[in-house]
């Protein structure tokens, strides 16, 4: 059996330190790409644009939401004793769900019994339903099948994932050859929603916890020592929820719904484009927006630029597979360091990151 190959994609936005070892020396080389993409409203995803907005507060006036704002009241009320200091009585329901979730949560992790009131209320039943709660809460404002627009900070990821492989492809392997992203959470939510994730795998309806990673490798059977010709190319897709222990490895899971995990160039790209948002222009249309960025004259004065296409957008979580490396994407939900496949990542918290709605903290209501 032919080993496989896997193609690495463009490096955007963040530092990337790799270190080679070589007769037991080791040789650390840097890499800077993609400055101020974070200033760019169309590649902040959800946080600028209205009609996904419109969309995700179309969850609050449904049915299903009503149901469990009124059937979780009495459950809510019980933790009053442990969110008393942060919450008014009148917050604490399922309308903040997430943050009365990630409010308990991080207590859980970081606080002592002084410092977290009545925490013997936090049984692990209590804890169960409430992170159940927050996954039902966040993927509903995150992801809506009758409103693709709810996920657009998905569509924009798709876009950048696409555009980062065709970039490598078409190029014959001259372009950057790792990229490297990170963002919120929420954008995984309506990653998952978007290539159907959500339908087949029941880990996917959920917020991925901390260190959570994701990566598409682009891979190929071929024995060639060029660059193989796209109808050569396949594209794999792993994910771990949460940090994966030295010497494990992610799981491969698969796209839109498919009966296997490994896709062949052109049906992976063909399968992308229909959820993708790959320009500013496409963003905007979507959006609805025509002022700003997306005024007539800005989008007739600023074309988009290779840079601008590449530059990171806000999504989450990566590895390296095991095999021989081509090129990957690799996603990471916040700013954090890990090491994998002889890389160690870092990032600062860019501004789109602290602005974007769902993936950050939520404004209590």
């Amino acid at each position: 059996m032919k080993s496989s190959r896997i193609l690495r994609l463009p490096s955007s936005k963040v530092s990337i330190h790799r270190l080679e070892m070589l007769q037991s020396q080791l040789f650390a080389m840097q890499t800077f790409a993609g400055g101020n993409s974070e200033k760019l409203a169309w590649l902040q995803g959800a946080s600028k644009c209205h009609n996904a907005k419109v969309s995700s507060n179309n969850y609050f006036i449904s049915e299903p939401y009503r149901e469990l704002l009124g059937s979780t009241t009495d459950f809510y009320k019980s933790l009053a004793p442990m969110v008393k200091n942060t919450f008014s009585q009148d917050q604490i329901t399922y309308k903040n769900a997430y943050i009365i979730f990630d409010l308990l949560n991080v207590a859980s992790i970081h606080n002592s019994s002084d410092n977290f009131p009545s925490s013997e209320l936090l049984t692990d039943s209590t804890y169960s339903r409430l992170l159940e709660l927050a996954n039902i809460h966040e993927f509903n404002l995150a992801y809506n099948e009758s409103e693709p627009i709810r996920a657009v900070s998905g569509s924009v990821l798709a876009g950048e994932i696409l555009t980062a492989f065709k970039d490598l492809i078409y190029s014959k392997g001259e372009a950057t050859k790792l990229n490297v992203q990170f963002g919120a959470y929420a954008t995984f939510l309506s990653f998952f929603g978007l290539t159907e994730l959500s339908k087949a795998y029941n880990d996917f309806n959920g917020i991925p916890d901390y260190a959570s990673a994701m990566a598409f490798e682009l891979v190929t059977d071929s024995s060639s020592s060029s660059f193989p010709d796209p109808s050569d190319i396949s594209v794999r897709f792993l994910f771990n929820n949460g940090s994966i222990p030295y010497g494990s490895k992610p799981s491969e899971f698969a796209l839109f719904n498919q009966p296997k995990t490994v896709l062949p160039w052109s049906e992976f790209s063909a399968l992308m484009e229909k959820i993708s948002l790959s320009s500013k222009k496409e963003w905007c249309k979507a959006c609805g927006s025509k002022s700003g960025e997306c005024a007539p004259n800005r989008l007739g004065a600023e074309p988009e630029t290779p840079q601008d296409r590449r530059s990171a957008h806000d999504p989450g979580g990566c590895l390296l597979g095991a095999r021989t490396t081509m090129g990957a994407i690799l996603c990471c939900p916040g700013p954090l360091y890990a090491g994998s496949g002889g890389f160690r990542f870092g990032a600062k918290i860019p501004k789109w990151f602290r602005s974007m709605e769902g993936g950050g903290r939520r404004k209590v209501e």
